[in-house]
């Protein structure tokens, strides 16, 4: 679907940090859509490394992409250019569209992902307490916590 080389200028700025990609879609993917990475030098065709499918939520347009790492070639050269490839897949037939908006490639440190298990209204407030680990909704009106979301990462620090 996409790809873009990275050259070894922003490879050695990077200086071998993994990458969390963030998209943003103009209106949200088809069901059951996949997400892929390909990893490939540049120039060449033979695959370096794929990150798993990652299913792609039907009902949001911004979506956490697989994270990935930047290949390293040598001792003497450490960050090698590459080929960075974006691959969807669909398991059912027929015509698909994706309207694709941008993809952010935040760090992998400092990058918190806050997966939602129920859903949360104008009524509660996330909390994230970092010195502690915890993680709750609280109801503005009683107080009471609740927990709607998983977190995983480390804190960001600004």
């Amino acid at each position: 679907m996409c790809r873009w080389t990275i050259d070894t200028a922003r490879l050695n700025w990077l200086k071998g940090r993994g990458l969390r990609p963030v998209a943003r879609f103009h209106t949200p993917p088809p069901a059951n859509t996949r997400w892929r990475w390909k990893i490939l030098p540049a120039g060449g065709s033979e695959i370096l490394d794929q990150s798993a499918p990652a299913v792609l939520d039907a009902s949001s347009r911004l979506q956490v992409l697989p994270a990935f790492f930047p290949p390293l070639q040598t001792n003497l050269a450490p960050f090698t250019a590459f080929v960075l490839q974006g691959w969807l897949e669909c398991p059912s037939a027929g015509t698909k569209q994706i309207d694709l908006d941008f993809i952010h490639l935040f760090p992998l440190e400092n990058f918190a992902y806050f997966q939602p298990v129920s859903g949360l209204d104008e009524e509660h407030s996330l909390v994230m307490d970092w010195p502690s680990g915890e993680l709750y909704t609280a109801n503005s009106a009683t107080g009471n916590k609740s927990i709607t979301h998983l977190v995983s990462g480390t804190p960001m620090v600004i």
